[in-house]
């Protein structure tokens, strides 16, 4: 089976455009000024900073900055829908697993000021091994926002992941997804683990 018919068969798909659920344009509207509108538009143009992944739950926590608001926020987004399921304030300290640093709320900042510009987004893939959901990055891609999410949308692009995958040991068998983001910091990785007490 060729990868073409191998990613049609597993419907592999890239990240999707942000979009709010219902809950999610709640929480928005009840801790921020800025319009639910333009926090889907930084983060579709790339304008945050990912703080985390939770693993078995397809979603990540973007740290966005508000202009409107004078502060960041967190957005809680869904990796394989783009669904954006809740927007926290920082000040919700029982909610937050981790300290962000000073220097992530810069880069939230300096992105959505346009101080700075996204430059590198890391290609992760979801995949399902023992019945396990894992997910891994295979590639790092450098360019302008646009240029990247058009290619994308390429078969070929799809393929290459594929093969990038395959070649770090991950069978495209087992593939379902892929999303493109940041990390908070290169070099370091801030998971939230779930664990039943």
């Amino acid at each position: 089976m060729n990868n073409q018919i191998k990613l049609q068969a597993q419907g592999l798909v890239g990240r999707r455009h942000a979009n709010f659920t219902f809950h999610g344009r709640q929480r928005a509207k009840q801790h921020c000024q800025i319009a639910p509108e333009q926090i889907v538009r930084l983060l579709d143009n790339g304008k945050f900073v990912t703080l985390g992944e939770e693993p078995g739950f397809n979603r990540s926590h973007q740290l966005f900055y508000s202009a409107v608001d004078g502060t960041a926020f967190i957005a809680i987004q869904d990796t394989l829908t783009g669904a954006i399921v809740s927007v926290w304030p920082l000040t919700y300290p029982d909610s937050l697993p981790w300290q962000i640093s000073a220097k992530d709320l810069a880069t939230a900042r300096n992105l959505a000021t346009g101080r700075l510009e996204p430059s590198t987004l890391e290609c992760r893939v979801h995949f399902c091994t023992n019945g396990v959901q894992r997910t891994r990055t295979v590639m790092k891609l450098r360019g302008k926002l646009d240029e990247i999410r058009n290619l994308t949308n390429e078969t070929s692009f799809k393929e290459e992941v594929v093969r990038a995958a395959e070649r770090q040991g991950i069978s495209g068998s087992d593939l379902f997804a892929f999303s493109l983001g940041r990390r908070a910091t290169p070099g370091e990785r801030r998971e939230i683990n779930r664990t039943a007490n």
